[in-house]
């Protein structure tokens, strides 16, 4: 843990919630802002006894942290030793966290949930195997509850469906041609 340095505030600007320290060594003066006190519940005033860890700001300037004012009891959260942006790290632990989670989900919803609805919404109504006669040659196609012409992948799959296939639903004009205006046009 650092060392804590006692000094008390010779500037204080309330409008802009800093101002400075002078440690009771007689060092130089330290930046001081509000964030920094451990109690925000009442403003800093001047001539105050403080002390404080020592730190250094984005630019390598002298700051203090961890203020307390003399008396005070540190609080649990008085731990840091700088002055550095912590929320933003936590908060890109955070960020990169629930992107984990929500990839984690999506991979276990697309390898075991969309199957099952892909089997609710193409149920296997025909699996049998049709029954050929010798010379015949087999078909690439099966049915497996397709009934659609938004279902099929070509032509030659939607007339296989239409001749083979019970409660299809691709000859709207009855002519015996599928899916006219997407595969068989």
């Amino acid at each position: 843990m650092a060392k804590r340095v006692q000094g008390k505030i010779t500037h204080w600007n309330e409008q802009k919630g800093y101002g400075f320290i002078t440690p009771a060594a007689g060092a130089k003066q330290v930046f001081v802002h509000i964030r920094a006190f451990s109690n925000r519940t009442e403003p800093p005033k001047l001539n105050q006894i403080v002390s404080f860890s020592l730190s250094t700001d984005k630019q390598g300037r002298p700051c203090a942290i961890d203020v307390m004012r003399a008396g005070e009891k540190p609080s649990r959260g008085t731990k840091r030793t700088d002055n550095k942006n912590h929320s933003r790290g936590g908060n890109t632990t955070k960020l990169i966290t629930i992107a984990l989670v929500a990839y984690a989900a999506w991979f276990g919803y697309s390898r075991l949930i969309a199957p099952l609805n892909q089997s609710r919404l193409y149920p296997k109504a025909n699996t049998t195997p049709q029954k050929s006669t010798p010379g015949a040659q087999r078909s690439p196609f099966v049915c497996d509850g397709r009934t659609h012409c938004s279902h099929m992948t070509s032509c030659a799959e939607a007339r296989y469906f239409i001749k083979h296939c019970p409660n299809t639903k691709m000859d709207g004009d009855r002519d015996g041609v599928p899916c006219e205006t997407q595969w068989c046009g």
